[in-house]
């Protein structure tokens, strides 16, 4: 340690360059620590703003279709387009915008499954029966693999030869 003498005349103790690295270290050390539980506070209060998972439209669709894709793979289903149908379609009458949205919906939910509407030459045949109330009368070439209990059913056609 060195004594010096300041401008007013006053003698005093220099710190050591080891006490100033080791109150700087100190210093920056306090800085980080302070910054990185402000940055975890700020996360978990913008994460408490976010609406929960399930409450999204696609997730959804997404916990609804998983039965029916596990069904699917029991059948050993591999390729080939997969029918949609709806209790418009099957009565004959014009598909309703939500008719449309959910074939979207659906559509998107069963990547890399084909999903198409109206064909008779498919073996699968998802019927969305979402808000219809009571089921219409299902084709007897459609025998029922798997309800999913909230309007979703998967059919295998048997094909007439």
């Amino acid at each position: 340690m060195a004594v010096c003498r300041g401008s007013t005349g006053r003698e005093f103790v220099a710190p050591s360059p080891r006490m100033v690295r080791s109150s700087l270290r100190f210093l920056i050390g306090t800085v980080l620590v302070a910054q990185a539980c402000w940055n975890i506070w700020s996360i978990n209060l913008d994460n408490a703003k976010l609406r929960p998972r399930e409450s999204d439209e696609m997730v959804v669709w997404e916990n609804r279709f998983l039965g029916i894709r596990d069904a699917l793979f029991k059948e050993d289903y591999t390729t080939g387009n997969v029918d949609y149908v709806t209790s418009h379609s099957l009565q004959g009458q014009d598909r309703t915008l939500e008719d449309d949205v959910h074939w979207a919906q659906l559509r998107y939910v069963a990547i890399p499954l084909i999903l198409v509407r109206d064909t008779l030459d498919t073996r699968y045949v998802i019927g969305d029966f979402t808000g219809a109330g009571a089921i219409p009368d299902i084709p007897q070439n459609l025998v029922k693999i798997y309800d999913t209990g909230d309007g979703l059913i998967l059919f295998k056609r048997e094909l007439r030869q």
